[in-house]
C-alpha cells in the first residue's frame, strides 16, 4: 500500500500544481518520476532488509557458509568445535 501511494500521490500533487499554474503536465510528470524513484528505492530497501536478517553479524551469511549451522567459523572457514 505504501509503495503504491508513493508512486501515485506525487503525480496527483503535480497535477494539482499544473491546474493552479496553468501548465500542461509538467509538474505531474515530475511528480510521477519522483514518486516512482522513491517507490523503487523503498522496494529495494524492503527486499534487502529481508536478506540481511539472521543471527550473525554478517547478515545471516555466516550460517549459510557452514551448512546452516549457527556455529562460528574458524580462520579456514570450517565450523569451530
Amino acid at each position: 500500500m505504501t509503495v503504491s501511494l508513493e508512486m501515485v500521490l506525487p503525480g496527483m500533487f503535480g497535477y494539482w500544481v499544473d491546474q493552479k499554474l496553468g501548465t500542461v503536465a509538467l509538474f505531474m510528470l515530475i511528480g510521477f518520476v519522483l514518486g516512482i524513484t522513491a517507490a523503487v528505492w523503498h522496494l529495494i530497501q524492503m527486499t534487502s532488509g529481508e536478506k540481511n536478517k539472521g543471527p550473525s553479524s554478517e547478515g545471516g551469511r555466516l550460517s549459510a557458509k557452514n551448512g546452516g549451522s549457527d556455529r562460528e567459523l574458524n580462520e579456514e572457514g570450517k565450523p569451530k568445535p
